[in-house]
C-alpha cells in the first residue's frame, strides 16, 4: 500500500505496474521536503508504513521522512527471521541514504522493537543516534524475570474481569467469537488427529493469507526478541489503554535497557489506534518539538 506514497499519480503507478521491483524497495519517501538529518520510520507487523501517514502529515518541522517497509518473508522459508537480522538489513539501507549520523528513528509496536535494535546497532558502530522514539513497543513476557511472568499470569483473570465490567456487551461479543477458537486449539493439542479446522486468531481472520503468514513470522520474531542495553536516551509513547491481558507491562524492561534515560509521553486511546487521529497529532507534536 505504501507504493501510493511514492507513486501518487496514474503515470507513476503505471511505472510501478511495469516494473514490479519498485514495489519492494525498502525505502519509502514519505516527506520529500526538508533539510537536515531525516527521520526514519520502521514498518509495523504488516510490513508497511502507510499506517504512519497521519503522523507524518501532522508534522510541521522541516524534516524529510523515510519509511522502512519490509521486503517480505522468503517464500521458501529460507533463513531465520529475527528482529536483530531485520535491524541489520535496515541499518545498511539507512546508511545508503544517509552515510553518517546523527540518525533519527522511530516505529510503532513491532516497528518499535526494530527501531530500538537499529539504534543499538548504530551506536555499537560508533554512530550518533540523535533521537529514538518507541511508539508502544510491547515485549514478550519472556523478557521478564520468572516472578513477574507468574504475576502476569495470576493477574489475567483480574484484567479480563475489569474489561468485562467496563463493557459487558462487548465482552460477551468478544467471548462468543474467541472462546470457540480457544476450545478448538485446546482440543487439537490434546487430540492432534481430531477432524477440526485450525483457524487463525480473530484479529487475523480477515487478513489475506500472505499477509497473515508474514505477520505470524514477525510475531515469532517479536516473541524471541530480548532487548540489550542501549546507551542513548529514549522517548516512549505510552497509550492510555493498556493490553495487560495480552502482554505483561513492558515498561520495567525498557527502563532497564534504556541506559540514557526513558522519557514517557502519554497518548490517549489504545495501542492499535495510537497512530491515528488525535493520538497521531500528539505524537507528531512531540516529534516536532524534539527534532526542531
Amino acid at each position: 500500500p505504501s507504493t501510493l506514497l511514492e507513486a501518487p499519480t496514474i503515470a507513476a503507478l503505471s511505472a510501478v505496474v511495469a516494473d514490479p521491483s519498485l514495489q519492494v524497495e525498502p525505502l519509502v519517501r514519505m516527506r520529500r521536503d526538508g533539510d537536515g538529518p531525516p527521520l526514519f520510520i520502521v514498518h509495523s507487523i504488516w510490513g508497511d508504513v502507510l499506517g504512519m501517514r497521519e503522523i507524518t502529515a501532522a508534522m510541521t518541522s522541516d524534516v524529510p521522512v523515510y519509511g522502512l517497509r519490509a521486503r517480505g518473508v522468503p517464500a521458501d522459508g529460507a533463513g531465520e527471521v529475527s528482529v536483530e537480522g531485520m535491524a541489520r538489513d535496515y541499518v545498511a539501507v539507512m546508511r545508503g541514504a544517509q552515510p553518517a549520523g546523527p540518525y533519527r528513528v522511530t516505529g510503532h509496536s513491532f516497528g518499535a522493537l526494530i527501531a530500538f535494535e537499529i539504534a543499538r546497532q548504530l551506536a555499537a558502530q560508533g554512530e550518533m543516534v540523535e533521537w529514538l522514539g518507541l511508539i508502544d513497543g510491547e515485549l514478550s513476557t519472556g523478557c521478564h524475570p520468572p516472578a513477574r511472568r507468574w504475576g502476569h499470569r495470576l493477574a489475567l483473570p483480574y484484567h479480563y474481569l475489569r474489561a468485562a465490567l467496563r463493557d459487558p456487551r462487548g465482552a460477551l461479543g468478544t467471548a462468543a467469537r474467541v472462546v470457540p477458537g480457544m476450545l478448538r486449539r485446546a482440543a487439537l493439542r490434546l487430540f492432534p488427529k481430531a477432524p477440526l479446522e485450525s483457524r487463525p486468531a480473530e484479529w487475523l481472520e480477515d487478513v489475506p493469507a500472505a499477509d497473515r503468514e508474514q505477520a505470524a513470522v514477525y510475531l515469532e520474531a517479536a516473541d524471541a526478541y530480548r532487548p540489550r542495553p542501549y546507551a542513548g536516551p529514549v522517548t516512549y509513547f505510552l497509550p492510555a489503554v493498556r493490553r495487560f491481558h495480552v502482554f505483561a507491562d513492558p515498561m520495567p524492561v525498557w527502563r532497564r535497557v534504556a541506559r540514557g534515560g526513558l522519557t514517557v509521553e502519554r497518548v490517549p486511546g489504545p495501542h492499535v489506534g495510537m497512530v491515528r487521529g488525535e493520538s497521531a497529532r500528539l505524537i507528531a507534536r512531540r516529534i516536532d518539538r524534539d527534532l526542531g
